[in-house]
């Protein structure tokens, strides 16, 4: 009887798995599970050239719809894995169905962290991950007088800069004392705190959220000095959170992200982790770490579907 692989995430990381399971010689079923109703497509130019309308959305893919009949991967858009039942050997999904698997891959990426300050709720309050967050966008980059961005980092900044392009008022509210503080040294920062600065954008390092005001839409936000700065919309960039929650469910061993060991495996020797949800042993730096990265996650995932088959 056929082996069956399954992948949880229909992002970079689940797809390289894929397509890396069947490169090394995979010969079983490859189920692919995504929530979203897409294929697997890039998540970078979301924040740049697609939402700049630079880029259509059938160059967003990573592989052509074709490339998956060709290798006999059985794509499932728009299904969410609700359960691993380590036991039985089988992942449920929302649609009702149960899947049984002889490996499963964990690649549900790090969504963005959410706030939970007051006006969070109000209609104008974005945040960017998939592509219907950067249509949502795509309105107020087209028609609002000035849009607030919280947090400096690479949405916050690079969605600032698409903003500007699109000539948009830009205030950028960073909590610490210079931009991409968590990626980047003082010298890059410096740079490009400069740099956005010099195109036009209102950097406010230190700058401490208290809220949101409006009535139903956002109309400003409120920092914690009691200023209040007019908007039509905000765009919320506060880094991302592992998406473990199945993992944790179904007992696996988590570690600022899905624990695996230097071969991409899990605490389960059937079940393996990559990309933005999974921590691994770093050589490098002799410690556990967790990469947001696209080389990571397709690198990881190499690894992983290599092991798994």
């Amino acid at each position: 009887m056929n082996e069956r692989a399954i992948i949880i995430g229909a992002g970079q990381a689940g797809a390289q798995a894929a397509q890396s399971l069947r490169q090394a010689g995979y010969k079983g079923f490859v189920s692919l599970i995504g929530e979203e109703p897409a294929a697997p497509y890039q998540r970078p130019p979301l924040s740049k050239a697609y939402l700049q309308g630079a880029l259509d959305a059938d160059r967003l893919a990573l592989k052509p719809d074709a490339f998956y009949a060709q290798n006999d991967i059985a794509l499932m858009p728009g299904v969410r894995a609700l359960r691993i039942d380590r036991r039985a050997a089988r992942v449920e999904t929302d649609g009702g169905e149960s899947l049984a698997y002889d490996r499963l891959l964990i690649a549900t990426g790090a969504p963005p962290r959410r706030l939970t300050c007051p006006g969070t709720d109000l209609s104008g309050v974005h945040y960017l991950r998939t592509i219907a967050d950067c249509e949502g966008l795509k309105t107020p980059l087209r028609d609002a007088r000035r849009i607030v961005i919280v947090g400096a980092g690479y949405i916050g900044l690079e969605v600032a800069a698409s903003a500007r392009k699109a000539g948009r008022e830009v205030a950028v509210l960073e909590a610490q004392d210079r931009v991409l503080q968590r990626v980047a040294g003082p010298e890059i920062s410096a740079f490009f705190d400069a740099l956005h600065r010099a195109h036009g954008v209102d950097l406010r390092l230190g700058a401490m959220l208290a809220g949101f005001e409006g009535r139903g839409r956002i109309e400003r936000a409120v920092l914690a000095s009691g200023e209040r700065i007019d908007c039509e919309a905000v765009l919320i960039g506060v880094g991302a959170a592992p998406a473990v929650e199945l993992a944790a469910e179904a007992g696996l061993v988590i570690d600022n992200g899905v624990a695996t060991d230097e071969h991409a495996c899990t605490s389960d020797p059937v079940i393996f982790a990559a990309g933005d949800c999974a921590s691994h042993p770093s050589r490098l730096y002799g410690r556990r770490m967790r990469l947001e990265s696209v080389p990571n996650a397709i690198e990881q995932a190499k690894v992983a579907g290599a092991n798994m088959a």
